[in-house]
């Protein structure tokens, strides 16, 4: 069974910001608000752990090991032709 990297890859990184530059990755990554690590050579650097923490949208979060979905707006009121005894 193969080990994953502690850090993400640099194909990880360019996928996930759209950019094979250095500086335009970290520029993006400072904007998704995703910390990083720039090694000697510039590049970006995220921890895999770090990146999966970030990578949940805030509209989920975790209960007692459920997941809740909250909405990122107000939902609408359900019909009442699909209610429960209808």
């Amino acid at each position: 069974m193969s080990e994953e990297p502690f850090f993400l890859t640099d194909e990880d990184i360019a996928d996930l910001t759209g950019y094979v530059r250095t500086d335009k990755q970290r520029e993006h990554l400072r904007e998704l608000g995703i910390p990083f690590f720039p090694d000697r050579d510039g590049r970006p650097r995220v921890p895999r752990n770090v990146f999966r923490l970030f990578a949940i949208p805030q509209r989920f979060r975790v209960i007692e090991g459920d997941i809740e979905y909250r909405a990122p707006y107000p939902l609408p009121p359900r019909p009442k032709n699909l209610e429960k005894g209808s």
